[in-house]
């Protein structure tokens, strides 16, 4: 790889880690915050990575529509700010009607963020005989992500005298430095088409 797009490919593989971080701290411990923290019930409770699921599949076509239409890298960025911004207020606000509606705000966010990933990956191996590998390395990120944010999660949520409030900060931070590291990503757009002659 030459410097500058090895350099964008480290940047982009450190934010897409913090990224799935957040996201696995949020979905490990999600419940156990509803519950908790904001008082809402468990049957309830369960059904709130389903809302944030469903949310995501419904707003993935216009999503990534807007993403082709605008950049990758921008969406990206929008996308983490939404996660970041409702981490943040549910800190200050525990409640449980919030809550559901940030789920909602928050499929829409990760899937702005989610939709031009592998693409962007894509973008950043050298020849198509690569893609397959670089494709391969957003899975192996996602699941060292998986591993490393519920045990991160539960240790500061310990930390803290066993409050779930404490993983919103930890969602927000992962968030915020995600976008910290998505700002100096110079690779991953789509490849201009060349218009035929007719």
């Amino acid at each position: 790889l030459k410097p500058d797009r090895k350099r964008s490919l480290i940047y982009f593989i450190i934010s897409m880690f913090l990224a799935y971080l957040g996201v696995g701290v949020l979905q490990a411990f999600l419940t156990s915050y509803a519950v908790s923290v904001t008082g809402m019930d468990a049957g309830t409770a369960g059904m709130l990575m389903a809302i944030f699921a469903i949310g995501g599949a419904v707003v993935a076509l216009p999503a990534a529509w807007l993403v082709g239409k605008t950049s990758r890298r921008l969406m990206s960025i929008v996308g983490f700010i939404i996660m970041a911004a409702g981490s943040v207020l549910l800190t200050i606000i525990p409640n449980p009607t919030l809550l559901m509606v940030m789920m909602i705000l928050f499929a829409v966010g990760w899937i702005l963020a989610n939709v031009g990933q592998t693409p962007m990956m894509a973008e950043h191996a050298p020849t198509d005989t690569y893609l397959a590998t670089f494709i391969s390395m957003l899975g192996i990120i996602a699941t060292i992500s998986n591993i490393v944010g519920p045990n991160l999660g539960g240790w500061v949520v310990q930390l803290f005298g066993n409050n779930y409030t404490a993983i919103c900060p930890v969602i927000a931070i992962s968030f915020v430095l995600a976008i910290i590291f998505m700002i100096p990503v110079t690779h991953g757009e789509a490849r201009k088409e060349e218009v035929e002659p007719t």
